[in-house]
């Protein structure tokens, strides 16, 4: 059977792989997820289709198993199950065949009995068999082995408001009316929580079904203990007291954009705080603008800008040998989507504050992107793509011995198929300073920002930044300030946003704190590698680990250099995407034309009678057009003439605008009238551009 399934699949119109069973085509996924049958069993089987292996029939005329009842039963628990559990990425589970498996916790509520309603109603209503408690139980060890309730003494964060509840509802008389309204409360917080976990999986498929339409972005990080360098696989009490070189990793994932899995590295010479966060976005947003790292083999491309970042890189070539072998054809620069989906972490310092806000603002504002959403997880319920991704790793960690920070790097790249691109984080820009004098600030300043989960950023009519938010994700609609949007930036007297223009300039670095204890630690480490390569009287431990002797004391001889300080950031900051122009750009929020977009009214009546055909700028200005201008105030010309050198609104950093060259006439006399014999002539009125004044906005 599965061998025909095999040699049954195709792809629609819309490219989407699918499958012909018994004469029904149905997407492949789904009938994977309606069999059971798991990813690895299923290229397993594909391998034997190339190999053109032929299915045997088994001749066992008797039932047919698993019966249909028992496989209805195992597609809904999973199901079930799929909705309720966690990834937990400290944790991990063993199956029969000997395969790994990340562990999947239930919440505290759960309770494996009361599944079995749940599973019988839908077996009833396809005219199935019910299942017994037996066959449940059968079912959960066989087919979801890795799956388990939080048991007492598992010492994972986990979420404050379901163990209040939790413990409410213990203190509470069992099944009292006090008990039900704990339980009801904490099913109910569950539920949003599984909510926002169905959403970012929605967002998430999107971003990989129609990359050209969005990117969807998971940002978190890692605990910062396990990467601090050096990483050993035990500990002896000679190195435990040893202090490390601190080391934090920002794990991102694009998923379907660009390399997918993104890691940056950075050391404590800078505060982790927005600018960070905001610094370490937008390198993101210029890699998926760029051709992958995997096909251009191109790793840490201009790195060294300081002696200490010359010696944490030394040898990072090993990380190359992680990536796939480069393809005849490469692949090229991409821009990006319309839109960004980011789902974050609620850390208040360094994500969910106003000057993040800001940011996503900008990006907006800037057009490169319409809309931007930005998701944020309950406090205590984990990310599982991420999350579970930092936790194949870190049980890496506790395996293996990772001397320098590149074998840091690539024991990362390795933990995946698809490897996670390093990057060393050099340089953070200073976007609070930058845009400090243009956000609302005082009694206007944004308040409340960190209760909802979910916000969004979009142009106004008006083509002003703004902002909405949502509680939770299934609130059914945006909210704002008084039932409108909310205003992040400044205005002027006509109402425009004054965001901020010009270049950035980066945050400079601090000296490390705790600099003399990590020297020392350091220190303790050389010591302890030479001591072993003079005892292998051998020499073969010094030739295969004499290089970390120099590693490190090249890092520790960084760290005392003096920091040369730097206006500019090297690798620039905005993202070079212009988001493509679009027919609803033209409407306002209540499905009008803008009046610069507008049409007449149809007229009926005598030819006389038809009025003058109204002009338009959005519709009747284009690039290359002469344009006469009112003339200011005061001035004795009857107009003044000027050249179009863009189309209307064409640059974010001025909005309704058009760039524009003013002429002269090379007549001396100022009376027109008097001298005019026809348009632009030798003897009647000449123009020429204006050489005095620059093209203006």
């Amino acid at each position: 059977m599965k061998l025909d399934v095999h040699r049954a699949v195709h792809r629609d119109a819309s490219g989407r792989k699918m499958v012909t069973v018994e004469g029904i085509t149905v997407c492949l996924r789904a009938w994977m997820h309606i069999s059971g049958v798991s990813e690895a069993t299923f290229y397993c089987y594909q391998a034997y289709v190339k190999a053109n292996q032929e299915a045997r029939d088994h001749g066992n005329t008797g039932l047919s198993k698993p019966r249909k009842h028992i496989e209805q039963a195992t597609a809904t628990l999973k199901c079930i199950l799929e909705k309720e559990a966690d990834h937990m990425p400290h944790r991990t589970r063993s199956t029969k065949s000997g395969e790994k498996m990340v562990s999947m916790i239930l919440p505290a509520t759960f309770q494996w009995k009361d599944q079995i309603p749940k599973i019988n109603e839908v077996n009833i209503a396809f005219g199935l068999r019910e299942v017994s408690s037996s066959n449940l139980s059968k079912i959960r060890a066989s087919r979801f082995p890795e799956f388990d309730v939080k048991r007492p003494g598992d010492n994972f964060t986990r979420c404050g408001t379901c163990d209040k509840y939790k413990e409410l509802r213990k203190g509470a008389i069992g099944g009292s009316e006090q008990a039900m309204k704990w339980t009801r409360k904490l099913e109910k917080h569950l539920g949003i929580a599984r909510a926002h976990r169905e959403y970012y999986c929605a967002k998430r498929y999107y971003s990989q079904t129609y990359p050209d339409e969005c990117v969807t972005i998971m940002h978190d990080k890692m605990d910062h203990a396990k990467t601090a360098s050096s990483v050993f696989s035990h500990k002896n009490k000679e190195l435990n007291a040893l202090v490390k070189l601190p080391v934090s990793v920002t794990g991102m994932i694009a998923h379907g954009h660009g390399d997918v899995h993104y890691a940056h590295y950075g050391l404590d010479i800078f505060p982790h705080d927005s600018n960070y966060t905001i610094g370490s976005m937008t390198k993101l947003l210029h890699d998926l603008e760029e051709p992958p790292k995997s096909s251009s083999r191109e790793l840490f491309l201009g790195f060294g800008s300081t002696a200490l970042f010359c010696s944490i890189l030394k040898g990072a070539e090993m990380c190359k040998t992680s990536l796939d072998p480069q393809p005849e054809r490469l692949v090229g620069a991409t821009p990006l989507p319309s839109i960004l989906n980011v789902q974050m972490d609620n850390a208040t310092r360094e994500n969910k504050n106003r000057y993040v806000f800001a940011f996503w603002s900008l990006l907006v504002a800037k057009r490169i992107f319409r809309e931007v959403y930005v998701n944020f997880m309950i406090v205590g319920h984990i990310h599982d793509d991420i999350d579970a991704l930092f936790g194949r790793w870190s049980m890496l960690l506790k395996k293996e011995y990772f001397p320098t920070i590149p074998a840091l790097m690539k024991s990362f790249m390795d933990v995946e198929s698809i490897p996670t691109i390093p990057h060393l984080i050099e340089e953070v820009p200073d976007f609070k300073n930058f845009i400090l004098g243009s956000i609302l600030d005082k009694s206007e300043v944004l308040v409340g920002h960190t209760k909802p989960q979910q916000v969004k950023f979009y142009l106004d009519a008006t083509g002003c930044p703004k902002m909405k938010y949502k509680l939770f994700c299934t609130d059914v609609e945006w909210l704002g300030e008084e039932g409108a949007c909310i205003k992040i930036w400044k205005e002027d007297a006509q109402g425009c946003s004054l965001w901020p223009h010009g270049e950035l300039s980066p945050v400079p670095q601090r000296t490390m704190r705790g600099v003399e204890d990590i020297e020392k630690g350091i220190s303790g480490f050389v010591k302890y590698w030479e001591d072993l390569c003079n005892v292998d009287v051998t020499g073969e431990y010094r030739r295969r680990y004499e290089h970390l002797v120099v590693y490190w004391r090249n890092v520790k001889d960084a760290l005392h250099e003096p920091i040369i300080p730097c206006n500019v950031l090297r690798e620039g900051f905005w993202p070079i995407t212009c988001v493509r122009e679009n027919l609803a750009d033209q409407l306002s929020d209540d499905g009008e034309d803008h009046e610069e977009f507008g049409e007449d009214d149809p007229y009926v009546g005598p030819l006389r009678g038809r009025p003058q055909p109204s002009f338009r700028i959005g519709r009747d200005v284009r690039e290359g057009y002469f344009v006469a201008i009112r003339p200011a105030e005061g001035e004795i010309q009857l107009v003044w003439i000027a050249r179009a050198l863009s189309n209307p609104d064409c640059n974010p950093e001025k909005p309704n605008c058009i760039l524009i060259q003013y002429f002269h006439l090379t007549l001396r006399s100022v009376d027109v009238q008097q001298f005019y014999t026809s348009w632009d002539s030798e003897r009647g009125l000449h123009w020429k551009i204006e050489e005095n004044e620059p093209p203006v906005w």
